[in-house]
């Protein structure tokens, strides 16, 4: 088991909501490491958020993907990882599964 399916299960808290989606909860649980980015993770929210990019209409969102960096864990844990730097700067927090 690698350290990010130690996540897996991991009640959280989604900080740093970029301007193309509206969270109605800032709250969730992890349920998978993401398979493309490092450092990311899928994230079922507790209600959905609103995913507007302004080109195709908003769409409702149940999970996203979450930067490790824009996540804390609702209780303490010792063992929270940091992200690695791999994401181009600039690149926005949190992005719809694909």
């Amino acid at each position: 088991m690698d350290a990010g399916e130690d996540l897996v299960g991991v009640r959280v808290r989604v900080h740093a909501a970029s301007h193309v989606l509206r969270l109605e909860a800032d709250t969730g649980q992890i349920i998978r490491p993401d398979t493309l980015w490092d450092g990311y993770y899928i994230v079922r929210l507790d209600q959905p958020a609103s995913y507007d990019n302004g080109v195709a209409p908003p769409t409702r969102l149940s999970e996203i993907r979450v930067a490790i960096d824009n996540l804390e864990p609702l209780e303490p844990r010792p063992d929270w990882p940091t992200a690695p730097l791999s994401f181009e700067e600039g690149e926005p927090a949190e992005y719809p599964v694909e």
